[in-house]
């Protein structure tokens, strides 16, 4: 039996997978199974997540594919994908690993993913710490994603390749005054607030065409990118006006600084949109990890 995209599976791996068998780390919240009958054993969370994101009403099919299948699978056709909207563009992407654990990371590793963001630095300690993931991490570069406070600046030093949000002129010099006191260099992404939502973080357009200059001047911190973060929709199509801006800016910023090579826009649901319209960089978390890919017109 196949299940839409996902591969035939031998009947053996059953037992394993409803029993738990997927990996430490996997947790979604809010999704419960909907299965008209119950399994012959209890379902892995795996298994409840792979049935809610898919809608499946019956029982547990005859061949399940595991945690591990899934995201090979996924990754190859994400990677597919980008190459017939662009063939000619380089576009990475970034594996948005907050949801799951040491083991899925190390299987995103194995499938192609040599970077990965995490949003908080308190998980990223315990995750990146552990036995089965670390000897992986020299393979990977690790972004933080999520907002960081200033008090969190040192222990974000230490497990982060690049700051990849950094949304605020007080972080921006408190990161150059720690990284000048230890004589490092680490790389940044400036983050813009394309929707101009008052409640998000983030430097408008017109703030960043007029300050370029002195946020472009840090010496310890070298912003390589922008990170564009649009409003919420369940329409991929909708953030096209806002993926279109930010390009444009992007495209301004570069000529002025070079060096800022990346536009990191575009997510799960709307990455292949953010393609189109110029991202060099997509932040890709369920679609790696449990959702089926669906067309995007």
């Amino acid at each position: 039996m196949t299940q839409g995209s996902f591969p035939i599976l031998d009947h053996g791996l059953v037992a394993h997978i409803a029993t738990g068998g997927v990996g430490d780390g996997f947790r979604k919240r809010g999704h419960v199974a909907r299965a008209s009958r119950k399994p012959p054993v209890e379902p892995s969370p795996m298994w409840r997540w792979h049935c809610a994101s898919r809608s499946i009403t019956s029982t547990i099919p005859d061949m399940i594919p595991t945690t591990y299948d899934i995201i090979q699978a996924n990754w190859q056709s994400v990677q597919a994908r980008i190459h017939r909207l662009a063939p000619a563009q380089a576009v990475t992407v970034m594996a948005v690993t907050k949801y799951v654990g040491p083991t899925e990371v190390r299987w995103l590793h194995q499938a192609g993913a040599t970077l990965i963001g995490e949003n908080r630095v308190q998980d990223a300690q315990v995750k990146f710490a552990d036995p089965q993931l670390s000897p992986y991490l020299s393979g990977v570069q690790k972004h933080l994603i999520g907002p960081l406070q200033r008090n969190k600046i040192p222990q974000a030093l230490a497990l982060f390749d690049c700051i990849h949000a950094i949304d605020r002129w007080s972080l921006l010099e408190a990161l150059q005054s720690h990284l000048q006191r230890a004589n490092r260099v680490m790389t940044g992404y400036v983050q813009l607030n394309a929707g101009r939502e008052p409640q998000k973080h983030g430097f408008l357009s017109d703030e960043l065409l007029a300050t370029h200059e002195k946020i472009w001047s840090f010496p310890n911190v070298q912003i390589i990118g922008i990170i564009a973060v649009t409003p919420f929709s369940d329409i991929p199509h909708a953030n096209r006006p806002y993926f279109r801006e930010a390009f444009s800016l992007w495209q301004t910023i570069r000529s002025y600084h070079p060096q800022c090579e990346q536009l990191s826009m575009g997510m799960s649901h709307d990455f292949e949109v953010a393609i189109q319209e110029g991202a060099t960089v997509v932040r890709l978390g369920s679609r790696l990890v449990s959702q089926p890919i669906e067309e995007v017109s």
